[in-house]
């Protein structure tokens, strides 16, 4: 008989596999502090927020990231007050801390949203003139992380889609939904989509694999489903969170991101239940065992 199980090995048989490279070079490399927040937001927010440093070493561990790197890791994360850190004996115990857990919140609504905004949207204008340098700087940087469009000197645009960003003091100036065509004609000339849309495509060339096999009836378990998991929530976070989310009638035919969207779904939905038992048997607070997710595996 056949053996319907698969290791993740089967992706990553050395140190520097070829899935690993696409999807660090998607987002500047695979980072450990940047995988630890993509672990905790997707997987230990929703079981209480807290969990040993020795599970995230364990995760981890499945990428080749050494455990004194984890720990360094986490406690810079902690002095940048990303992460607060309770200690309990030897053991320490990390969760997001109350700003870092807003900005996990505002990036699910992103992330496991089950489609693509669809519907008309307005549009917002945001203008920083009479701002300070370093203020225009700080704004300038966060709306690019954002996809936003820049029109002119000082002033960018985004799709009415979802919460704005921070504009650090900026005037930002509204406007309704304009007629489809002229929507379209104002994202081809304003938006410069051709480095997400690259991202996109090299996201579902890196997972299409992976679907595959598992739309095959073989299965991962244990560390090997927990660790597939959390890659590619990792790798669709750093792209979607780049997205400004123009609604799809505006985008141009054949967008990417929506089959990015429809992989990372397929791959979270049949890694959920043996990535949570694996939880089950081995991660705890400081509390004790993990209490039960509280979504019921609810997302997308």
């Amino acid at each position: 008989m056949t053996d319907s199980r698969f290791s993740i090995a089967d992706y990553w048989p050395d140190d520097r596999s070829a899935l690993i490279g696409v999807v660090g070079r998607m987002g500047g490399g695979l980072r450990a502090w940047s995988l630890a927040v993509s672990f905790l937001g997707d997987c230990i927010v929703p079981r209480g927020g807290e969990v040993g440093v020795a599970t995230i070493s364990n995760l981890l561990g499945a990428f080749s990231i050494d455990s004194g790197v984890t720990r360094t890791s986490m406690s810079r994360l902690a002095s940048d007050g990303w992460v607060a850190r309770q200690k309990v004996g030897r053991n320490s115990f990390y969760a997001l801390t109350p700003l870092a857990l807003a900005a996990s919140e505002t990036a699910s609504r992103r992330i496991y949203a089950p489609r693509h905004p669809e519907a008309p949207c307005g549009w917002r204008v945001v203008y920083a003139g009479g701002l300070g340098k370093s203020e225009q700087a700080r704004l300038k940087a966060a709306l690019a992380r954002r996809g936003a469009a820049e029109l002119a000197a000082q002033t960018w645009l985004l799709p009415d889609v979802d919460k704005a960003p921070d504009v650090l003091g900026a005037i930002v100036m509204t406007a309704g939904p304009l007629p489809e065509a002229e929507a379209r004609l104002l994202v081809a000339r304003a938006f410069d989509l051709e480095a997400l849309s690259a991202d996109y495509a090299g996201f579902v060339e890196a997972f299409a694999p992976v679907v595959e096999v598992l739309g095959s009836g073989r299965s991962l378990s244990g560390l090997d489903a927990l660790a597939m998991r959390v890659l590619v929530i990792h790798a669709f976070r750093r792209i979607v969170l780049r997205d400004p989310m123009i609604p799809a009638p505006y985008l141009p035919e054949g967008w990417p991101g929506f089959s990015a969207r429809a992989t990372t779904a397929a791959i979270w939905r049949a890694l959920w239940r043996p990535s949570e038992a694996w939880l089950d048997a081995n991660a705890a607070s400081a509390y004790g065992p993990l209490p039960p997710r509280s979504e019921d595996g609810r997302r997308f």
